[in-house]
């Protein structure tokens, strides 16, 4: 799962969405779209993996397990992405400051 981390990594902040959870959810779905189109028909079993013999198991598994990742990893991503407290006191004292010369 190493190489899903490095492109997440890549393209968080182009992903649609403001929290992490909605870019994770993305970024699962992109992937499994590009899993069942190329990977499993690269490997024999059709499109989503219909060639199975399974039904839509193989697909649905796989989807729910890109999400469960995804959302986790978009979760993470997003707490780590959170400007830290230096930054929250430089921002919050700029607009104290532009405050105060808007009332004078």
């Amino acid at each position: 799962m190493t190489l899903p981390g490095f492109l997440f990594a890549r393209i968080n902040r182009l992903l649609p969405g403001k929290s992490g959870v909605a870019k994770g959810a993305t970024f699962g779905l992109i992937g499994w779209v590009l899993m069942g189109l190329f990977f499993f028909p690269a490997i024999g079993l059709g499109p989503f993996a219909i060639g199975a013999g399974s039904g839509l198991g193989p697909a649905l598994l796989s989807f729910m397990m890109l999400q469960a990742y995804s959302i986790v990893l978009g979760t993470v991503y997003g707490l780590l992405d959170r400007p830290t407290d230096d930054h929250n006191r430089q921002s919050c004292r700029h607009h104290a400051h532009k405050l105060k010369f808007s009332l004078a």
